[in-house]
């Protein structure tokens, strides 16, 4: 289903990329900032409550994984606005597996599971809320020109 010139995608569809592509670098990098914030608070919070290592790394890499599944689906869903649900079901997929292996990990090297699966509770409301505040300000400046 290729058009006349091999390209796969409909001209509509090259409009909506490229009006997406540049709100999704822009959230991209609100939501590594925010991450790289979680990463030092998890830190801290580590050495000031004595956690074990271990469960410092396992929070640290879920944190890690969730930004980064997250920057994914959006830039999947952003190249192809027709697979939506696909990326959305994926990224919950992908996100849900990476929670659960962690907290599971932690439970079977006996580590610190509440640090762990509080790390990943902060880190996925701080990626919601980063995400609603860039693009109602995105909406918002939109909206004024």
């Amino acid at each position: 289903m290729t058009s006349h010139d091999g390209n796969f995608l409909s001209d509509d569809h090259r409009k909506i990329t490229a009006t997406l592509l540049p709100v999704i670098a822009k959230v991209s990098r609100v939501l590594w900032l925010c991450a790289v914030c979680v990463i030092c608070t998890e830190v801290m919070a580590a050495f000031l409550g004595k956690v074990h290592w271990s469960s410092l790394v396992l929070s640290l890499g879920a944190t890690f994984f969730l930004v980064g599944i997250q920057v994914f689906t959006l830039r999947f869903i952003a190249r192809d606005p027709q697979r939506i649900v696909l990326g959305i079901g994926a990224g919950y997929i992908l996100k849900i597996t990476v929670l659960l292996t962690c907290v599971l990990c932690g439970r079977a090297l006996d580590l610190h599971t509440f640090f762990i699966g509080l790390s990943i509770i902060v880190t996925v409301i701080i990626v919601m809320v980063a995400e609603f505040f860039v693009f109602i300000s995105l909406n918002k400046s939109a909206a004024g020109n």
